[in-house]
């Protein structure tokens, strides 16, 4: 077994969809002392041979990212010829368990810290246990935003990751397509997955600060990660779109995060200032928020 586990300590970002966890993830990455990849969804399955034979039709583009990675790190590039090259390390490799992948990926990454986000595990109860499981002793950035900024985003989309995700309000009849419900249940998986993990390794990131602030928050971001954080390095995490993952790869392998983030790997304009007060502008019951989300959005500092 040719796998490397001396590595430090990785970084796992945790974030919900649109909540510009793929942008937190690569600013981090852009520190001069660690590496951003795409999100490899190595915690979705025990083995390299179930991953490739479940993820199979839509669900393929879930590999995307792994196979990326492997290309980039194997041979220095994205193309057809390398992204082949890491499907032949796949083939050779499918009797590995996904931690053994996962650790191999460090592994060559090191002596940088490895940046990873993570989004599909929390929607899976074993895949988040795998995740807990894997990436013991790492740091974990929890990356929140406003569930009213975060819900316009959902429904701006067309809803569709909503209804993939089955986010109905069920507490009227007929149930209603409401994104607060997945933002609701993406931050109980945070909290589940950060449970027994030591306030030290925890660090919060506030989308709306971030965007109005971001060198500030960066560097206090940097800061606590023990990553440099001094004029230089701050410059190069304001430049997430020089990531070698910020565009679509080659056809066959051209995801691995999301298509919005990719298509403009920038800063984009800070949200509206928004308030957990009053109807909801996606429903058209004038249903506010519902009590859980109340709940956990005031927790996580909002107003």
């Amino acid at each position: 077994m040719d796998v490397t586990t001396s590595y430090p300590r990785p970084i796992v970002v945790l974030a919900g969809p649109h909540t510009h966890g793929s942008l937190v993830a690569a600013m981090i990455g852009q520190n001069p002392a660690a590496y951003g990849i795409l999100e490899t969804n190595l915690s979705l399955f025990d083995t390299l041979d179930v991953q490739v034979r479940e993820l199979t039709g839509l669900r393929g583009t879930q590999l995307h990212g792994m196979i990326r990675v492997l290309a980039q790190l194997l041979s220095g590039e994205q193309t057809h010829a390398s992204t082949e090259m890491a499907w032949r390390w796949v083939f050779n490799h499918m009797h590995w368990p996904t931690g053994w992948v996962r650790d191999f990926i460090l592994g060559r990454i090191a002596p940088l810290r490895t940046v990873e986000r993570n989004t599909s595990a929390l929607f899976d109860k074993d895949a988040l246990e795998r995740l807990i499981a894997q990436y013991q002793g790492a740091d974990f950035v929890h990356v929140t935003r406003h569930p009213r900024a975060h819900g316009q985003a959902i429904m701006a989309d067309g809803g569709a990751v909503a209804t993939l995700l089955g986010s109905y309000d069920d507490s009227v009849d007929p149930a209603v397509l409401d994104p607060q419900v997945l933002w609701t249940r993406t931050e109980r998986s945070i909290d589940k997955c950060l449970q027994d993990v030591p306030e030290a390794r925890i660090h919060r990131v506030h989308v709306e600060r971030l965007l109005t602030a971001p060198r500030r928050v960066m560097r206090n971001l940097a800061k606590s990660l023990k990553l440099p954080h001094g004029k230089d390095a701050i410059n190069l995490m304001m430049h997430p779109e020089l990531s070698e993952y910020a565009r679509p790869g080659p056809m066959g392998a051209h995801l691995g995060d999301f298509p919005e983030f990719m298509g403009d790997p920038t800063l984009p304009e800070p949200d509206d200032e928004m308030s957990l007060e009053g109807a909801l502008g996606w429903r058209e019951d004038n249903a506010m928020f519902l009590p859980d989300t109340l709940r956990l959005a005031r927790a996580r500092g909002y107003t």
